[in-house]
């Protein structure tokens, strides 16, 4: 190999390191950012304003597909996964497209709601949870 075409082989050679580099960077950034984003909480929530669709829920919904408890929901975290395992059991995968979740949480009732945000690749509205921070799912509900 004559000498020019070899310190054009390792010019690219560090470009394509560097290059490498670049992407090992935004990829571990994007998923420090989406660990923080997972164990975040949006703000709080009134109980209050959702009576009648915890009321529709206990009045309409095939609970046979909803557990009672999964386990504590002690973090916005464990509210966050509790809502995706139960929400893929009924509304299937395109809830998964429905990321980030939102989490809420209203202290004096010690219950946490997680809202999937609107997506134009999904069918229909926003699935909703409601959960206890003892792990008691209270309502689960899909708008249209």
């Amino acid at each position: 190999m004559t000498p020019n075409i070899q310190i054009i082989g390792e010019i690219l050679m560090k470009k394509k390191l560097k290059l490498v580099g670049l992407i090992i960077i935004v990829i571990t950034l994007v998923n420090v950012i989406s660990d923080i984003e997972s164990h975040r909480i949006n703000g709080v929530f009134n109980l209050a304003e959702y009576e009648i669709d915890i009321k529709q829920y206990n009045e309409n919904f095939n609970k046979e597909k909803v557990p009672d408890t999964l386990v504590t929901a002690h973090t916005a975290k464990n509210a966050r996964d509790i809502a995706q395992v139960v929400w893929l059991d009924i509304y299937g995968n395109h809830v998964l497209r429905m990321k980030p979740y939102k989490v809420y949480y209203d202290e004096d009732y010690e219950m946490w709601l997680v809202i999937g945000r609107f997506s134009l690749l999904s069918f229909g509205g926003e699935p909703y949870l409601l959960i206890r921070k003892d792990g008691k799912i209270i309502a689960v509900w899909h708008t249209k």
